[in-house]
């Protein structure tokens, strides 16, 4: 929004090349305005310091040309970026850029086995598996394909979405009518302590996206020994 352009602009980076003496580091964390960002680091390597990167995403989630081509530009800038999966450190090196590997770890909080038990009445009260499609609903994350696939497999199951719509749940609601899936849907955001029973409750969590860079998902799932 404008106010907070203007803010980032007049206040944000004067504050940055004031804070940050010549040949510090300059560590920029996560993804805002492509062009803001681009704006950012160029400024800091223009004042002598040593720029890292560290993106959620090495590609433009909108799929937006002039997001990743500013994304290439950034890889010129910067002296090193810190990546989360070996495909992005592939993809980066490829630019020619100094990458490290750091492997996602999310904090999570005790498991509840009373919320694990409800979550698990609430998809399955007849004890059929449950597939479970959890986080953002967005085109990218392709619940389509989950729900495609649950059409066609043979053996009786439950098919659960947990997580925000991101503009693409009317679509796969009335995908799944249509193909006749019965799908649970809790189609909102859930806090942590809840999010991690739903993830242990599961008998099997799908990430079938489009392309990712890590997953937030996954890393939890793997912590809770979940099947992905």
């Amino acid at each position: 929004r404008p106010r907070i352009l203007v803010n980032w602009l007049l206040r944000t980076v004067p504050h940055l090349a004031r804070a940050i003496r010549r040949g510090e580091v300059f560590h920029f964390q996560g993804e805002f305005k492509a062009p803001i960002v681009s704006l950012l680091l160029l400024t800091q390597k223009l004042g002598g310091k040593r720029v890292v990167q560290s993106r959620h995403n090495t590609f433009s989630r909108a799929n937006r040309r002039t997001d990743d081509a500013l994304f290439r530009l950034d890889m010129r800038v910067v002296d090193a970026v810190i990546v989360f999966s070996l495909q992005d450190l592939r993809r980066v090196e490829r630019m020619g850029v100094r990458a490290y590997v750091s492997p996602l770890a999310q904090y999570s909080p005790p498991v509840d086995a009373d919320a694990v038990a409800r979550w698990k009445e609430r998809w399955s009260s007849d004890g059929l598996p449950v597939v479970l499609f959890a986080g953002q609903i967005r085109p990218d994350k392709r619940l389509d394909l989950a729900i495609e696939a649950s059409a066609l497999i043979e053996r009786e199951h439950r098919l659960a979405v947990v997580g925000e719509d991101k503009g693409d749940l009317e679509r796969c609601r009335e995908l799944a009518a249509a193909l006749g899936v019965p799908v649970s849907w809790t189609a909102e955001y859930v806090p942590l302590a809840d999010f991690v029973a739903i993830l242990a409750a599961a008998d099997v969590i799908v990430c079938p996206y489009e392309r990712a860079s890590q997953s937030g998902i996954l890393a939890l799932a793997r912590k809770m020994g979940a099947r992905t």
